[in-house]
């Protein structure tokens, strides 16, 4: 949910910006440029967010035997993140493109996403817009954990693991902690 008001809120105002500065530039959405030359590596970087998609896809069925009405919430919970990762993925590359100052300037930076923002907004609010995407990886972080260990713990109960006895334990809480603690390490 942070992740997506995050990108809500910073795309819009990052819009409004560039349109009241009047930097709009399309020329990105209308054709490749010719440096820098599109590669490899490039590619296999920008199939990222697409595992994260598919990583949300997953996620919820994973976690579905502890969801009260999984029949209905988990589909729904799939789709509307599909979606989501579609429509505000999209949204935000596309508002990020418009706003590119020099193509130069942004192909050089380590950052290129903070040195756009900070060109338009300032550092103080792009450092305010850092620490929100290191919160929401945090999130995104501690979410893999336990669906890892959720996934552990399944098949560990269904004896198809090295080690199923050990870990397939659960504490007086009903929490799989030698599952847990193994994907921590890991």
């Amino acid at each position: 949910v942070g992740e997506v008001i995050l990108l809500r809120i910073f795309g819009v105002c990052l819009i409004f910006i560039v349109f009241h500065k009047g930097q709009v530039n399309t020329s990105l959405l209308t054709h490749i440029p010719n440096s820098p030359i599109p590669s490899l590596p490039d590619f296999l970087i920008s199939l990222i967010p697409r595992a994260w998609t598919i990583f949300g896809f997953e996620a919820p069925s994973d976690l579905s035997e502890e969801t009260v009405s999984a029949k209905r919430i988990v589909p729904k919970s799939i789709i509307t993140g599909i979606i989501s990762s579609i429509i505000l993925g999209a949204f935000f590359l596309g508002v990020v493109t418009i706003a590119i100052p020099d193509l130069g300037v942004i192909t050089a930076s380590a950052d290129p996403i903070s040195t756009i923002f900070a060109y338009h907004i300032g550092q103080s609010l792009t450092n305010i817009l850092l620490v929100m995407v290191l919160v929401a990886m945090f999130a995104t972080a501690v979410l893999n954990q336990t669906v890892a260990s959720r996934v552990l713990f399944a098949v560990s109960m269904d004896e198809r693991f090295v080690g199923h006895s050990f870990l397939k334990k659960v504490s007086s809480h009903g929490i799989p902690y030698l599952s847990v603690i193994t994907i921590i390490i890991v």
